[in-house]
């Protein structure tokens, strides 16, 4: 079962809701509903067949406009009662419904539909479009993130009351960009995007995400892979990271994911961490991840098979080229032929509007940084040599979002204040 609530309205239950199951046959069943259409439809049942469709209106009971009599269920319970009569509806057939019901119980709080997808009247409020994907779900047997809805896939976070960064946890993106939940647009707090989605240079950029360009021979950086001896070729190796379910944290959220490999079948499971916090004059956005893998596997980076200084794999944050006066420096050194493949707990990169200080939290790995070419920074899980992954791999990166160029000095105190 994968369930997609929301609400429109300041509740705490559903309003806006996709559902979708899927039986142990194969057969697939969606619902979609919402209390937030422009006006009143009756609700409808489409049955998909070899030959064609079925429609049935079940509160006139019309099955392709043609009226049919109705079996009263309360009725048939009289006569089982009275008669002996066989239940239409007897309890054994109740237990798949009540399973739903509860998945939809247990499931994570509904998400809030912002209110710039609304409009909103007196004593009631209506999501835009919702009509028309709901018939499209109907149609297409899809849910509504599925369908480009633009509050569906979509989630703000906030550091305090400001909202900073926009993270994507259900794109529509070509296979080739190994599809992946991302955050972008990300900003400072004065409103400055530090963020770059799908450059004209590496359209497998997607803003700041977990990018690993060799997880046991599936691409999930995107765009070519590296083939030794060949070099950067097109192949049909890319995965994609699905999003399983949401856990409401305090200052973000944690999330299930599956990596899943070309053929469909899960390559490893993940568990994130996404945290947006105030941190001093600035703010600071708090990543990490566990993946988890089934059998022992390598991860590598092109570097691993003979590009030199391509060591490119892990969190990776993809900032604005058009950014002006872009420089980049640690406590111990400066620029990008130094700092590219140091082993350092903090690295800045600074433009004249922003600054940005990435900290790793724990055992620090090797910075992969570009500059000259386009501006990026991440740390490499395999610089030189494959990262085997025996069963868990984890990592915490926080990166501290600033308004302004920051110095060295400062660039350092606001690293030596993450925790």
């Amino acid at each position: 079962m994968e369930l997609e609530l929301f609400h429109a309205n300041p509740i705490e239950a559903d309003d806006t809701s996709a559902a979708r199951i899927r039986l142990a046959d194969g057969r697939v069943i969606t619902v979609a509903v919402t209390l937030c259409a422009t006006g009143r439809t009756e609700p409808y049942l489409v049955v998909h067949g070899t030959g064609g469709t079925a429609r049935l209106v079940y509160t006139t009971d019309e099955l392709d406009g043609a009226v049919h009599p109705r079996a009263d269920l309360l009725e048939n319970l009289v006569e089982h009662v009275t008669t002996g009569a066989e239940l239409l509806a007897p309890l054994a057939r109740t237990g798949a419904f009540m399973e739903f019901l509860e998945a939809v119980r247990l499931a994570p709080d509904p998400l809030p539909i912002a209110e710039e997808h609304q409009r909103i009247h007196p004593g009631r409020r209506e999501v835009e479009g919702v009509r028309e994907l709901t018939d499209l779900s109907a149609e297409r047997l899809a849910l509504f993130s599925e369908l480009g809805a633009p509050w569906a896939g979509r989630r703000e976070l906030l550091a305090g009351t400001t909202p900073v960064a926009s993270y994507v946890w259900r794109p529509a993106l070509p296979v080739t960009d190994s599809p992946r939940p991302y955050l972008h647009p990300v900003r400072t707090l004065g409103g400055v995007e530090v963020s770059e989605f799908r450059p004209a240079d590496h359209v497998h950029h997607l803003g700041v995400s977990l990018a690993v360009a060799d997880v046991g021979g599936v691409n999930f950086w995107g765009g070519r892979t590296f083939v030794e001896g060949s070099g950067p070729t097109w192949l049909d190796d890319h995965g994609h990271q699905r999003h399983d379910v949401f856990e409401e944290l305090e200052q973000g959220f944690r999330e299930a994911l599956t990596w899943l490999g070309p053929d469909g079948a899960a390559v490893a499971r993940e568990q994130r961490t996404v945290l947006a916090r105030p941190h001093g004059q600035a703010w600071a956005l708090d990543f990490s991840f566990t993946l988890t893998v089934a059998e022992p596997l390598e991860i590598r980076s092109s570097a691993c098979k003979g590009r030199p200084g391509a060591g490119y794999g892990g969190f990776f944050w993809r900032a604005p080229a058009a950014s002006t006066r872009l420089e980049v420096f640690t406590a111990e050194a400066e620029g990008e032929s130094d700092v590219h493949g140091s082993v350092t707990r903090w690295l800045a990169m600074a433009s004249d509007a922003w600054s940005l200080v990435f900290v790793q939290c724990g055992p620090p790995d090797p910075w992969f940084v570009r500059v000259s070419e386009y501006p990026g920074v991440g740390p490499a899980l395999a610089w030189e040599r494959p990262l085997e992954v025996a069963h868990t791999l984890s990592r915490r990166v926080v990166t501290v979002v600033a308004d302004g160029r920051l110095d060295r000095a400062a660039a350092a105190e606001l690293a030596g204040g993450v925790a």
